[in-house]
C-alpha cells in the first residue's frame, strides 16, 4: 500500500516462483494512513474506546481503527484490555483532530491553535505518519512566514522552542532560524528587539538558548549584534554580572571588522567589562584573551596602531610557550586608553594577566595639583585567602608620535594583600597632555607602556 494514497497493496502482484510462492500467498498487511471512513465516527456499534478529557467530557472511537494507526493504543487495548484513555492535558479540538485523522488518513482539522497538542498526541501515541504530516505543516508555515507579521514569527519560534524543550528535537528551531535569516536586516532587527521587549513586559531574563538563536539570526550583521550586546553588556540600566549568557555573547560576536562604528562600539564594550564588579580571575583571563584576539584579528584606521605596536601590546615574554605558567619575570605591555579628555575620577586599562594574577594601569584626576593626572599600577588579585607578596620593579612610559616620553623612572614596590596599588600623582598635567606639540593624544586616546619585572612570588599559608 502507498503511504500517501492509503491504497492496499495486494498479494501476488509479482510473478510467482518456487522461492516466493509461499510468501505471495500471504494476504497484504494493512498500512496507514488509511481512509476508514469518517461516517463510522459516532456509531455506537463501533465506539468501544473512550477518550476522557477535562470536566468529564468524553470522545469515543473504535479501538481497532486507532490501533492500526498507533502501536501504543494497540498495546493498551489488546494487551491491557483498556476501554478508556485519560487525555485531560489535551483540548477537545486536539483530541477530535487526532481521532478524525486516524479515521480519515488526513489532518483536515489541524490548525495553528491545536498544532502543538496534535503534534504532541501524535508523538505520545507514536503515530508515525501523523508526526511527519505535522512536520510538513510546520515547514509550510515557515515557508509562508514573512518579516511583516511578527506575531506569526513569534508563534513559529515558540512552537520550535517547545519541541526543543519537550522532545529534544532541534530540527524545528533550525528551520525557524533559517527562515528568519532570509528576512531583511531591518526585519530581523525588529524581530530581535521585539523578543527583548516581550521579555521586559514579562519581567524575564532571556535564557542562553534564546540568545544563541538571536545571534544566529543576526549572522554577521553588526547592527543586530550591537543591539544584543547593549541589552546584556553595556546597558546603563544593568549592573553587569558575568553570567554564562554574557560569556556566550562575548565568545560569539565579531570583535573586529572594517566597520569603524562597530570597532568603536567594541572598544567601549571592553571598557565596560573592565569595570564590571566581582569579576573573577577566570573571567578577566577570558576578557583579556578576547581583547588579544581582537587586536590580532584586524585593525581599523581609527585605532591608529601599527603592527609593531600590536606585538608590543601583547604580553611579550621571554618564553612564549610558558605564557600561562609564568608568574614572575620581565614583561612589556602597551595599552591604549580611550576618553582621556573627558573621563572623571578614574580611567582603567584592560587587565594584564601574568599567570593567574591580573594587573592594570589607572589614570586618576587630581584637580588640586595643578589639574594633573596620576598614573598608578594596581594588582587586582581578589579572593586570595593566603597572605602573599609580589616584589615588583616597574616603569611607566607615556608614548607620543615619533618618540617616547618617560614620566616615571624605575620604581620598586612590594605588593601584598594590604598594599595593592602604587604610582605617581603628578604623572602628567592636563596642559601638557593637551599640548599639540607633545602629540600625546590622538582621537581622544593615549598610549602607555608598562615595563614590569616581578620577582619570585611569596605566598604565606
Amino acid at each position: 500500500m502507498s503511504k500517501e494514497t492509503g491504497e492496499v497493496e495486494t498479494a501476488g502482484s509479482e510473478e510467482e516462483t518456487p522461492g516466493n510462492k509461499e510468501e505471495a500467498e500471504k494476504p497484504a498487511k494493512l498500512m496507514v494512513p488509511m481512509n476508514f471512513g469518517r461516517q463510522h465516527l459516532g456509531l455506537l456499534v463501533h465506539d468501544n474506546l473512550t477518550f476522557q478529557l477535562e470536566d468529564g467530557l468524553e470522545l469515543k472511537a473504535n479501538s481497532l481503527i486507532l490501533s492500526f494507526n498507533s502501536p501504543v493504543i494497540a498495546t493498551m487495548t489488546a494487551e491491557f484490555l483498556q476501554t478508556s484513555i485519560q487525555v485531560e492535558e489535551f483540548t477537545e479540538s486536539a483530541v477530535s483532530c487526532f481521532i478524525d485523522a486516524c479515521y480519515s488518513g488526513e489532518l483536515a482539522k489541524l490548525t495553528k491553535d491545536n498544532f502543538r497538542e496534535v503534534n504532541k498526541m501524535a508523538r505520545v501515541f507514536d503515530v508515525t505518519w501523523m508526526i511527519n504530516r505535522c512536520r510538513r505543516y510546520y515547514l509550510q508555515m515557515v515557508g509562508e512566514m514573512t518579516g511583516e507579521d511578527l506575531a506569526q514569527v513569534h508563534y513559529i519560534v515558540d512552537e520550535a522552542e517547545y519541541l526543543l524543550r519537550a522532545r529534544k528535537d532541534p530540527e524545528f528551531i533550525k528551520c525557524a532560524v533559517a527562515g528568519i535569516a532570509t528576512f531583511t536586516l531591518e526585519q530581523r532587527l525588529k524581530y530581535v528587539e521585539s523578543v527583548y521587549e516581550s521579555a521586559a513586559v514579562a519581567e524575564e531574563e532571556l535564557k542562553q538558548e534564546k540568545v544563541e538563536m538571536l545571534l544566529k539570526i543576526a549572522r554577521s550583521d553588526h547592527v543586530i549584534q550591537k543591539s544584543i550586546i547593549k541589552r546584556h553588556v553595556t546597558s546603563e540600566k544593568l549592573s553587569l554580572q558575568m553570567t554564562d549568557t554574557v560569556r556566550f555573547i562575548l565568545k560569539n560576536i565579531d570583535l573586529a571588522s572594517d566597520d569603524e562604528d562597530h570597532n568603536r562600539f567594541i572598544e567601549e564594550m571592553f571598557d565596560v567589562l573592565n569595570k564590571a564588579p566581582s569579576t573573577t580571575v577566570d573571567d578577566m583571563r577570558m576578557i583579556f584573551d578576547l581583547y588579544k584576539q581582537r587586536c590580532s584579528a584586524a585593525l581599523s584606521p581609527w585605532q591608529s596602531l601599527k603592527t609593531s605596536d600590536l606585538k608590543e601590546g601583547s604580553i611579550r615574554r621571554q618564553s612564549e610557550n610558558e605564557e600561562r605558567k609564568k608568574t614572575h619575570g620581565k614583561f612589556i605591555w602597551t595599552q591604549t586608553l580611550d576618553q582621556v579628555l573627558s573621563f572623571t575620577e578614574e580611567l582603567r586599562s584592560h587587565p594584564l594577566l601574568i599567570g593567574d594574577i591580573p594587573w592594570s594601569l589607572r589614570l586618576r584626576e587630581l584637580l588640586t595639583l595643578h589639574d594633573s593626572l596620576g598614573c598608578f599600577l594596581s594588582c587586582d588579585l581578589k579572593d586570595q585567602k593566603s597572605a602573599w607578596s609580589y616584589p615588583v620593579r616597574y616603569s611607566i612610559t607615556l608614548i607620543r608620535s615619533g618618540c617616547n616620553k618617560s614620566k616615571s623612572p624605575d620604581q620598586f614596590f612590594t605588593f601584598d594583600s594590604k598594599h595593592r596599588i602604587t604610582g605617581e600623582w603628578g604623572f602628567v598635567s592636563r596642559e601638557e597632555l593637551m599640548n599639540k606639540d607633545c602629540s600625546f593624544v590622538k582621537n581622544n586616546k593615549i598610549r602607555i607602556k608598562l615595563e614590569i619585572e616581578i620577582e619570585a612570588v611569596s605566598v604565606l599559608e
